[in-house]
């Protein structure tokens, strides 16, 4: 039976290809870009931005509001960000983390059906702008995912055709966003961490747009035509 699911998986004509990056990095230029040439070429897909929207997890951070658990700090222009757990005490800590991962993993899945998996199997080209690297590189909260919880947050995620990274120096990034330098620098490793393990592709993008994108796009195009032709070889 999962021999038999296996092979009709590998048959579709569903296509993910994920773009990750620090905010101010391109990647939402990127993959709109992406997205429209595609389209323009006859290829039948929907453009998905992957960021956090809690839905379960507005059930934690109300309980945690409440507990008086909060701290905040400012992300960029005016935004504050919230850390759940910023004032809880150790012992109750480690069991509230579990609960948080579970709404985590709730909230993660619902919005992988809707917006990936279901446009998968109906054979589209599926452009992720953000995904679970980001949510992973950007949390508040160091010890929410820890490498269990992080491997099967990735094994419940359809693995991408192509995956992006695209990187910018520290310099770059805090001239575009206004977020202190350490931030900036703190969250660009983050997500060069991630890069061990995935096969990402690294993009600079302090340079040329133009030539970053036709060489995301020409790649784009190598890989769904050589997906399209181990399909048809599989009929």
């Amino acid at each position: 039976m999962r021999l038999a699911l296996s092979k009709i998986w590998k048959k579709r004509k569903g296509f993910l290809i994920c773009f990750s990056g620090v905010d101010g990095s391109g990647k939402s230029r990127h993959a709109k870009s992406l997205f429209n040439y595609l389209s323009n070429q006859g290829y039948s897909g929907s453009y998905v931005w992957g960021g956090t929207r809690f839905l379960f997890s507005y059930f934690f951070y109300g309980l945690t509001w409440l507990l008086g658990f909060w701290t905040k700090s400012e992300l960029e222009e005016g935004r504050v960000g919230i850390n759940p757990l910023g004032l809880a005490p150790k012992k109750l800590r480690r069991k509230l983390l579990v609960a948080y991962r579970f709404f985590i993993f709730l909230d993660f899945q619902i919005k992988l059906l809707v917006k990936v998996r279901l446009p998968l199997i109906l054979d589209r080209v599926v452009i992720c702008d953000r995904c679970i690297y980001d949510l992973i590189a950007s949390s508040m909260i160091p010890d929410v995912f820890t490498k269990a919880f992080r491997n099967i947050l990735f094994q419940t995620m359809p693995t991408p055709q192509l995956l992006f990274l695209m990187d910018t120096p520290t310099e770059v990034l805090c001239a575009r966003r206004r977020i202190p330098i350490n931030v900036l620098d703190k969250k660009r490793k983050a997500y060069l961490n991630l890069v061990h393990g995935n096969d990402f592709i690294i993009l600079d993008t302090s340079n040329d747009f133009e030539r970053n994108q036709q060489k995301v796009r020409q790649l784009s195009l190598l890989y769904l035509e050589r997906k399209q032709g181990l399909y048809h070889e599989g009929k």
